[in-house]
């Protein structure tokens, strides 16, 4: 995970084809393991920051895009679709360009006639946008009262000044009642 992202991209080139080719195999438990692999390879890259003007993301997700695409299989289409859920759900305020990718398996899986993709596909979608949302609604509260602390800070110093001020206007004015007396 420490090579330089652009050696990372050399060697995915061909990770992912062994990726597609294994995960379109026949035998259920191996294209079920290779899934697994694949979605724990993903996480790892997903838990780092992209780098501008990279589509390393969209890059890693795409064998999940092909698979589900071309796949027969049911279960591995619902294991996909529940991959990239938990991935999406797990780090959604890392995804950048890998937002293309997971478009497009939910817009395959929402397509297909079985009905369990579409309902995981909406169920993973309403609550990336309710975990956003929630998200940005925190964000404004403390924004809130950092404005409102600032506010009050800004009370509290002008009341003293102000205080200051007749404190020095008092005491000049006691010096005058001393002298006159």
């Amino acid at each position: 995970m420490n090579h330089i992202r652009l050696v990372w991209s050399c060697i995915w080139n061909v990770l992912s084809e062994f990726f597609v080719s294994v995960g379109l195999s026949e035998n259920l438990s191996v294209a079920i393991f290779v899934m697994d692999s694949l979605r724990q390879l993903v996480m790892k890259f997903l838990e780092r920051e992209e780098l501008a003007n990279y589509n390393f993301q969209n890059e890693f997700l795409k064998p999940f895009v092909v698979i589900m695409q071309k796949s027969n299989s049911s279960e591995i289409c619902e294991l996909i679709v529940r991959c990239v859920s938990q991935m999406v759900l797990s780090c959604v305020n890392h995804v950048k360009s890998g937002w293309k990718s997971v478009f497009m398996v939910f817009t395959t899986a929402v397509a297909d006639d079985r009905s369990l993709h579409c309902l995981l596909t909406i169920y993973t979608w309403k609550k990336c946008t309710l975990r956003k949302k929630r998200e940005e609604l925190q964000k404004l509260e403390k924004e809130k009262q950092a404005e409102l602390r600032s506010y009050k800070s800004l009370m509290v110093y002008e009341k003293m000044t102000f205080n200051k001020k007749i404190a020095s206007a008092n005491k000049s004015l006691q010096e005058l009642e001393d002298d006159f007396m």
